[in-house]
């Protein structure tokens, strides 16, 4: 008879899970209130773009979702503008953030007149699946490649995983490998397509190209603010299985994943086991383990 595994105290960390998504919801609706107070509707989102953006045609829109990464934001733009072999446009979505990010997507904005970009800066915060659903209704390519403000590309990296992308019709996208800096020394996203893997844990990072038309059909990222919060990129990826599709996998380091000192220390991690379960509710036609 095989037994559960010994968890002594999953019952706090479900109180702690529940109280600190009660404080998430909670300033979000205050957020949400004061824009209504200042703009008359519970989301507002200021626009701007370079001098180069109305005109061009790129092949990956590449969506960068910010809040609260000022120290490395440009780092990150850098890296995305230093890609080789493709055209692009840049999405950036700052999700109200708090401290100068905004100031530093525009002052990098100003110093390159020539890159497409779109700072798309939104008065009420409303979460990473949100912003990265607001980047990609924004994009204007086929694909979206998705890179979080403290993330690099590496120059050859969009280019690789465009070619892999294009020479399957039937894939949903692309993803290669991510090279761990900071506090890790790793490597992430680093295993094939496998869809009983997938159901075991998440091995594919959210810094993955992926079509636009595919990310339209199954309805953007979901939000499950209750019973799976921060998973949305597990979540679309197990999607994409159940619904018969795949993403290619590219035995290349297309990328780099900065890790802190608090990087586990997350909402993610203090309900994990009921979060799989929901996620296993949620699609139950996928293989998971017994």
């Amino acid at each position: 008879m095989s037994r559960a595994p010994f968890q002594p105290h999953r019952h706090l960390l479900r109180r702690a899970a529940a109280v600190a998504v009660a404080e998430v919801r909670a300033r979000r609706h205050l957020e949400a209130a004061a824009c209504v107070l200042h703009h008359g509707e519970p989301q507002h989102i200021e626009r701007s773009v370079t001098s180069s953006y109305d005109a061009a045609a790129p092949e990956v829109s590449v969506a960068v979702s910010l809040y609260n990464y000022a120290p490395v934001v440009a780092d990150t733009l850098r890296s995305i503008v230093a890609s080789t072999g493709v055209s692009l446009e840049i999405i950036v979505v700052d999700d109200h953030s708090h401290d100068q990010g905004l100031a530093v997507v525009a002052e990098f904005m100003s110093a390159h007149p020539q890159v497409p970009i779109v700072l798309l800066a939104k008065s009420a915060n409303e979460g990473l699946e949100q912003a990265r659903n607001t980047a990609f209704a924004a994009a204007r390519s086929e694909f979206v490649m998705v890179v979080d403000a403290d993330n690099l590309l590496q120059p050859e990296g969009l280019g690789v995983l465009l070619a892999a992308a294009r020479a399957n019709p039937l894939a949903a996208g692309a993803y290669g490998r991510l090279q761990e800096f900071g506090d890790a020394n790793g490597q992430r996203s680093a295993a094939p397509w496998n869809v009983d893997e997938l159901c075991r844990r998440n091995y594919i990072d959210a810094q993955a190209l992926v079509r636009r038309a595919l990310w339209q059909r199954l309805g953007g990222y979901a939000t499950y603010d209750d019973d799976v919060y921060g998973w949305e990129d597990w979540d679309l990826w197990l999607r994409i299985a159940a619904d018969g599709g795949q993403m290619e996998f590219v035995d290349h380091v297309v990328g780099r994943y900065r890790v802190t000192g608090n990087s586990m220390l997350s909402l993610t991690n203090l309900a994990h086991d009921d979060s799989i379960e929901a996620l296993r509710r949620r699609h139950p036609t996928l293989p998971w383990p017994a």
